[in-house]
């Protein structure tokens, strides 16, 4: 399950996870936070996933990244020009691979998992 919203002080997007999570759901919530990016003019989005039961593979989360880069691709978006910050309970190395290899395929995306400082770094 997801939720989206808009913090306009921040001017960040925000989509929040909860529960057991699919592909397929995160797929869901990659296409509201597109159209949320449309709609607000933004290039910041806060995914908050601390609250979440993963049911995806490293690989079929490394796919995401793809799908998110055509779909923002389709509306002449380029994928670096949007910041993510992915906010986790507690980060493994699971989620620095991600990180790591989103980020050697041009994403501007960091893990963090302290929302806090998730919000401040895309507010520098």
């Amino acid at each position: 399950m997801h939720t989206v919203g808009f913090d306009r002080c921040l001017r960040i997007a925000t989509i929040t996870y909860s529960g057991q999570l699919t592909v397929s759901d995160i797929e869901r919530g990659c296409r509201s936070g597109v159209d949320l990016i449309l709609e607000e003019d933004c290039n910041r989005v806060l995914i908050d996933s601390r609250e979440v039961d993963l049911a995806a593979s490293t690989l079929e989360l490394f796919h995401l990244a793809k799908t998110l880069a055509a779909a923002l691709a389709e509306h002449n978006i380029e994928i670096r020009t949007i910041h993510r910050a992915l906010v986790v309970k507690e980060i493994n190395d699971d989620h620095l691979f991600i990180e790591n290899v989103a980020t050697n395929n041009g994403h501007t995306v960091k893990v963090f998992d302290n929302i806090i400082q998730a919000k401040k770094w895309l507010s520098d």
